[in-house]
């Protein structure tokens, strides 16, 4: 879905242009995005949630 309105607004006219865009599309495609790992802490207790945010405002104010 987002590749076909990314290439709707591609108008290329010169050959050179044209295969260096084909190149870098190519390459791009041999090394993929690396999924990130993310933690995810699940918090039930209203204590803890008040301990944490008071962590976070001692780090960022």
């Amino acid at each position: 879905m987002a590749t076909s309105s990314i290439t709707d607004n591609i108008v290329i006219r010169d050959p050179k242009q044209a295969e260096a865009f084909a190149d870098a599309v190519e390459e791009a495609a041999k090394h993929p995005l690396e999924k990130k790992k993310t933690s995810v802490r699940i918090v039930r207790d209203r204590a803890e949630a008040a301990l944490l945010m008071k962590r976070w405002k001692e780090l960022h104010g």
